[in-house]
């Protein structure tokens, strides 16, 4: 026969997979796994990460076809520890502790997959990602392969430049993520992490993709707290915290998500009045984001509830007056309202 009947078992044996992005090896166990008329046949089989709740694979996957297998597996984890690190190591891009839980249905083959996954961030995680430095990444970037030339002359290398790719794979995705309550997701802007981004948020997002369409997302990711810590160069830190409901709400192109973000800095400033003696005020600086990623208005506000003589001062003020009273805080640590002269 020119097509091989494949039968019997096969078994891993002390395996184990490292995922870079986490720097965590995940244990395949070592039960039989048969094979019967070139299915490979996934019963229970388990895949472990740091804790004792690992992920279960049950399912096929046909060989009768090495070049185009067809699969159909269903993968279930409830609870499952996949990050369990102090600090980024072996090169991964996150670090803390991460728990999932996930349902996912994968079937079809090389040419076309449908694949419907639920993706779960659970209460406990609090995982940090590390951004890579894209300024090295572009110094290192090869440009080699962004111009070629041909000779028309050449037929071989006219058909070779000719040729067309064989088709890529036709995937058909449905893929749902939900952020769990006392979840919290962080991003280290420098090497130090002193610049950060905390977020503690829930929501669900919904990724939809098929073969003829680009990818839609949709769905709403609502900030429970969290802060943005930068220190611009020059400048003191800046620790703008956020407020309670802001949240960021994708409506299908996922470049171009709504924003209605708010958060707060309190920047301490030494104020003094003709006559008076100095005296040291807790400024409350408002940023606001609204609008879509591609027409955002940014909106600053200054308040104070320290000083009863500040605060009247500054509700007389224009939106606009205040928004430059708080730049003036911002850059430079000194309030300059009428009457009054400070600095941090």
């Amino acid at each position: 026969s020119d097509t091989p009947v494949l039968n019997g078992w096969m078994a891993f044996d002390s395996t184990a997979v490292l995922l870079t992005m986490t720097g965590t090896e995940y244990a395949f166990n070592d039960v039989k796994i048969p094979v019967e008329n070139s299915a490979m046949q996934f019963r229970g089989f388990t895949i472990s990460g740091t804790n004792d709740k690992p992920l279960t694979v049950n399912g096929s996957v046909n060989l009768s076809d090495f070049a185009n297998p067809g699969v159909d597996l269903r993968l279930q984890a409830d609870g499952m520890q996949i990050i369990n690190t102090n600090r980024a190591r072996r090169g991964a891009d996150l670090f803390g502790k991460a728990f999932i839980g996930l349902k996912a249905n994968a079937k079809g083959n090389m040419n076309f997959m449908a694949v419907d996954a639920s993706l779960r961030i659970l209460p406990g995680t609090n995982v940090t990602y590390v951004m890579p430095d894209a300024t090295s990444e572009i110094a290192n970037y090869s440009s080699g392969e962004l111009v070629k030339f041909v000779n028309f002359t050449d037929s071989v290398a006219m058909a070779r430049a000719d040729s067309i790719a064989q088709p890529a794979l036709a995937l058909m995705l449905d893929a749902l993520l939900t952020i769990e309550d006392g979840a919290t997701l962080n991003v280290d802007l420098s090497a130090d992490g002193k610049d950060r981004v905390s977020l503690e948020s829930t929501g669900t997002l919904n990724y939809t993709m098929t073969p003829l369409t680009t990818g839609r997302l949709t769905g709403r990711l609502t900030l429970n707290g969290g802060y943005v810590r930068y220190t611009p160069p020059l400048m003191s830190e800046k620790l703008f915290h956020f407020e309670e409901g802001s949240y960021v709400a994708f409506n299908g192109d996922m470049m171009n998500p709504t924003l209605n973000v708010h958060a707060t800095d309190v920047v301490k400033a030494n104020v003094t009045q003709e006559g008076q003696n100095s005296r040291l005020v807790n400024f409350d600086v408002a940023l606001g984001v609204t609008g879509t990623l591609n027409n955002m208005n940014v909106a600053f506000d200054l308040s104070t509830n320290d000083d009863i003589t500040v605060a009247n001062e500054l509700e007389s003020m224009s939106p606009e007056q205040r928004a430059n009273q708080a730049m003036n805080l911002l850059i430079y640590n000194v309030y300059t309202g009428p009457g009054t002269k400070g600095n941090a």
